[in-house]
């Protein structure tokens, strides 16, 4: 998400309700550096908090606060979908730091059976490359894990599926600032823009989960995934809520303007032939033509005494159907449409044990042993 002279949009954000915003995701400096710092300017004229962004990486990775009658609320946002130029950096002995996003950098493995595992160790022979060497923990075990040409595998029995190593700094020192955050506040929300393994799976990565669940056992009171465009699973972890992905709220992709030109090379397109917002229609035709992607949930979290004891599931669509002004933009589905929505979940959120109850159109997970 990016604001550029458009200070209207944030003070509509505010009188809307949004009072915080995570700002690390694959899009922060789509627009260059200062892009994002206009971004973030935009939202501090405003009077909306903002994590995930800022001048170094200790402060993009830092929590931000909001003060609220009822107490004061932080929010730790991180990015695993990124370009690697946007990510914010330390100062080094003689480079100043990088302004940036809050990323958390992994390594993607993909699965082999034992026997692609061999075939694929007699390339790494004929090669001779040194640097794709197997990372074998001892020289008489057959390896498991191998680097060649670029690309990780790992033996495993999920082949053809990927697996991820999240860097162990950026995972660290977000829990660090997660501990932090929770120090200063009475409730913190640890979230993630995330598009792995690819937004076509409904189910979230390995790394997600793994992340997820660190990040409650440093404080967080919540866990938020987003970025596949649809949604996925809901986990009650410790008595607190991990929403996977709650999906879109807003999502005016043919109103996208300016259109990165990278986004014109992606698609093979001219932009001297065809308008920006042409260009965002082929890409719906292509990646989005799914009612799946035009639906999502709205939580409502009720606490008690400082944990989740009532969480309400209120879906929502955003007119994939239509063709008209408002398509992208959140409206209340038909009962035939929330229920269908309401069954997808609940399906979803099967293999994490999460019993969710449908209720006069509404969701509802109940945490009574709080």
């Amino acid at each position: 998400m990016w604001l550029i002279g458009v200070p209207q949009v944030a003070a509509d954000l505010r009188s809307a309700g949004f009072r915080m915003l995570a700002r690390a995701n694959n899009h922060s400096t789509e627009w260059g550096r200062d892009g994002m710092r206009e971004t973030d300017k935009t939202l501090d004229d405003a009077g909306i908090a903002h994590a995930g962004t800022g001048e170094n990486r200790a402060l993009a990775r830092a929590a931000s606060f909001l003060t609220t009658p009822k107490g004061t609320i932080s929010l730790v946002s991180m990015a695993s979908s990124f370009t690697p130029s946007s990510t914010a950096s330390p100062k080094q002995q003689n480079v100043l730091s990088r302004p940036g996003m809050n990323a958390i950098r992994m390594e993607e493995f993909h699965i082999v059976s034992t026997e692609m595992m061999d075939a694929l160790l007699k390339i790494s022979a004929s090669q001779q490359e040194r640097s794709a060497s197997p990372t074998a923990k001892t020289a008489s075990k057959k390896p498991t894990e191998l680097s060649l040409f670029g690309v990780s595998y790992r033996v495993g029995s999920n082949v053809g599926g990927s697996s991820f190593k999240m860097n162990p700094t950026d995972v660290a020192e977000n829990l660090a600032s997660i501990r932090e955050g929770k120090a200063h506040s009475d409730f913190l929300i640890a979230t993630i823009h995330t598009h792995e393994p690819g937004n076509w799976s409904q189910q979230p990565p390995d790394f997600l989960i793994d992340l997820a669940h660190q990040s409650i056992d440093a404080g967080a009171d919540e866990f938020v995934g987003h970025g596949p465009h649809q949604l996925r699973g809901i986990e009650i972890y410790k008595g607190k809520p991990i929403f996977y992905s709650l999906g879109d709220f807003i999502f005016e992709v043919e109103k996208q303007t300016p259109v990165p030109f990278e986004m014109y090379e992606a698609l093979q397109q001219d932009p001297q032939k065809i308008s920006d917002t042409q260009l965002d229609q082929l890409f719906i035709k292509r990646f989005l033509n799914s009612e799946i992607w035009y639906q999502g949930v709205i939580t409502v979290t009720r606490i008690d005494h400082g944990l989740p004891c009532e969480i309400r599931l209120h879906p929502i669509e955003l007119g994939f159907a239509t063709q008209d002004s408002l398509r992208g933009l959140p409206r209340i589905p038909s009962p035939d449409v929330t229920g269908a929505i309401l069954k997808r979940l609940q399906k979803i959120s099967e293999p994490f044990h999460t019993q969710i109850t449908i209720e006069n159109n509404e969701g509802i997970i109940r945490l009574s042993a709080n």
